[in-house]
């Protein structure tokens, strides 16, 4: 029997991209069950555009909402699925060839398969050029090809080859995984991260491969773009959380433990980062929370404090560097 894989696109504001996204779906369709598409509050015309090129395929539910966020419509389709794998697909990207059928025939050979991740490569849109990007353009590689017995042994693996990344679209897996842990999105900025971390720690065998099956757009107002705000380091922050309590699992090995030790530091200083950068105001409630928050953490550990002191320091002299001598 065939494995059922439910595709699972949330949609705002990506009217321009939608019919190359979808049809590098599409084209794929001998290996995909379903097709659900969440449309939440697009303000462009993405919906009409749904509504018109896709509304009669039998394959394809639409779903239109309110505006709430990428990871609470990808919670809708989630459970409305009726496949046993998933697959979180942005709507301004576009699927390589081969995706699935990879995926098929790495099931035929592996059974217990719950986890597939692979590698993906972005792409400049149009005349969005790398001087007015925030990143680059990237390969997202593995680096590495392995089978492992658990979703906590790739972890490991994979953040000791510093290729453990957050983007949902670089993994299909088993939708069981999600209902007997509980797992889905939380309705923060930068879910992604939270939401990866248990899928792996829940998981069990897992392939890692560093072919690449994505290609990942790039510009502007995308969620990778955008300026931040306090709700960005708000949801870094709920995300350190998660990291804090999936640190305290029983069944997690030792190494593991040190890991995601090391990678809540590491998210500190993102924040820090992210707030230095983009010089983000806060009101009073919000500046005593951040405060309360991180003073644990500085206030035990000297590397952070002094960075927490040098970095927005260092951050302006490179500003005024740039401003006046490049």
């Amino acid at each position: 029997m065939n494995p059922l894989i439910s595709v699972i696109i949330p949609v705002y504001n990506t009217e321009k991209y939608l019919e190359e996204a979808i049809a590098s779906v599409l084209q794929q369709k001998t290996y995909v069950h379903e097709i659900i598409i969440i449309n939440d509050g697009s303000t462009d015309g993405s919906a009409k555009l749904l509504d018109k090129l896709y509304g009669n395929f039998e394959f394809v539910k639409i779903i239109h909402k309110e505006n709430e966020g990428q990871g609470v419509a990808r919670n809708v389709g989630t459970n409305i699925s009726t496949g046993d794998f998933i697959y979180y697909f942005d709507s301004d990207d576009i699927i390589k060839d081969g995706l699935f059928k990879k995926f098929f025939f790495l099931l035929t050979q592996n059974s217990d398969l719950e986890i597939f991740c692979f590698s993906g490569k972005s792409f400049l849109d149009g005349k969005y050029t790398i001087k007015n990007t925030k990143n680059k353009e990237s390969t997202v590689k593995r680096n590495i090809e392995a089978v492992c017995s658990s979703g906590e042994e790739a972890f490991t693996l994979l953040s000791k080859n510093k290729s453990f990344y957050v983007y949902p679209w670089l993994y299909l897996f088993k939708k069981d995984i999600l209902l007997k842990n509980n797992i889905s999105f939380k309705p923060i900025k930068n879910e992604d991260g939270e939401f990866i971390h248990h899928l792996f720690l829940h998981g069990s065998m897992t392939i890692i491969s560093n072919d690449i099956y994505i290609n990942y757009r790039i510009r502007a107002g995308s969620t990778m773009q955008i300026d931040r705000s306090f709700k960005d380091l708000l949801g870094l922050i709920k995300s350190i959380e998660s990291l804090e309590q999936l640190a305290k699992l029983d069944f997690l090995k030792e190494d593991t433990k040190v890991i995601l030790t090391k990678k809540i530091t590491s998210s500190i200083r993102d924040v820090i980062t992210i707030k230095a950068r983009n010089k983000i105001k806060m009101n009073t409630d919000e500046s005593s929370f951040y405060r309360t928050f991180f003073s644990k953490y500085i206030l035990s550990n000297l590397s952070l404090l002094l960075f927490t002191l040098s970095y927005p320091i260092e951050n302006k002299l490179r500003k005024l560097k740039q401003q006046y001598f490049n």
